[in-house]
């Protein structure tokens, strides 16, 4: 049987890192998560990625995803967005401090 996967040749191996963390497939993430991106980002516009990202699925698969935020930009949301970017990263950031 031949089995194609999406490999690359330059120096990143899509199919080794299948490899390597197929133990962990379908494992929720129980960390807290902060979710940032841009709403004109490529990586959205996959079919179904938005409504992933903004729907209860995502939230299944991270339980303790704290908040999905989508900012107007791309995908560098850091470099386009840094004053909210960073503002959002470090209130997320002392929130779990406040936790310890």
């Amino acid at each position: 049987m031949l089995v194609i996967r999406p490999c690359r040749t330059d120096g990143f191996s899509l199919c080794r890192n299948w490899e390597l963390t197929a133990p962990w497939t379908n494992t929720p993430i129980h960390t807290k998560v902060l979710f940032i991106a841009g709403k004109d980002d490529l990586v959205l516009d996959f079919p179904g990625s938005m409504a992933f990202v903004t729907g209860p699925a995502f939230r299944e698969a991270v339980p303790n995803l704290q908040e999905v935020i989508i900012l107007d930009g791309s995908h560098f949301i850091h470099e386009e967005q840094p004053q909210r970017f960073n503002h959002e990263l470090i209130s997320f950031l002392t929130g779990l401090k406040s936790d310890v």
